[in-house]
C-alpha cells in the first residue's frame, strides 16, 4: 500500500486573501444585523472577521514596505491597510470575545499599527 504524502498548499496570493474577507464580512454583517442583543455578538464568525480583517491590512502594509521604486503602489497599498485597521477599530466593539481571542486580537492590531506608523500614518 503506498502513503500519501500530503502536499503543502503554496501561500495564498492577495487576490485569495482578500475573497476571503469579503466572505467573511459577507458572513459578519449578516449577524450583527440579526436582531443580536445590544449590536453585540459573541462567537467565532466575529472574531474570524477581525482576524482576517487585521491579517489582510498586515498584508496590504507588507507590500506598501515593500514597493519603496513604486511610490503609487505603495501609497495605494498604504490606504488599504489603513482601511483594514480602521474596520477593525470600528467593528471589534460589537463583537463579544474571551481573553485569548481579545490579546490575539490585539497583537494583530498593534503590529499592524506599527506598520502603519512606518508608512506615516498618523494614528
Amino acid at each position: 500500500m503506498k502513503s500519501r504524502k500530503r502536499v503543502q498548499s503554496p501561500t495564498p496570493t492577495l487576490r485569495e486573501l482578500i475573497k476571503r474577507a469579503e466572505r467573511a464580512a459577507a458572513k459578519f454583517s449578516g449577524i450583527v444585523t440579526d436582531g443580536v442583543e445590544n449590536g453585540v455578538t459573541s462567537g467565532a464568525v466575529g472574531f474570524g472577521f477581525l482576524m482576517a480583517e487585521a491579517e489582510l491590512g498586515l498584508t496590504f502594509a507588507a507590500i506598501a514596505l515593500g514597493s519603496s521604486r513604486d511610490h503609487t503602489t505603495a501609497r495605494r497599498n498604504a490606504a488599504n491597510a489603513r482601511t483594514a485597521y480602521d474596520s477593525v477599530l470600528k467593528f471589534r466593539q460589537h463583537v463579544q470575545m474571551g481573553f485569548h481571542e481579545s490579546a490575539a486580537l490585539e497583537a494583530r492590531v498593534a503590529h499592524l499599527r506599527a506598520h502603519l506608523q512606518n508608512l506615516g500614518e498618523t494614528i
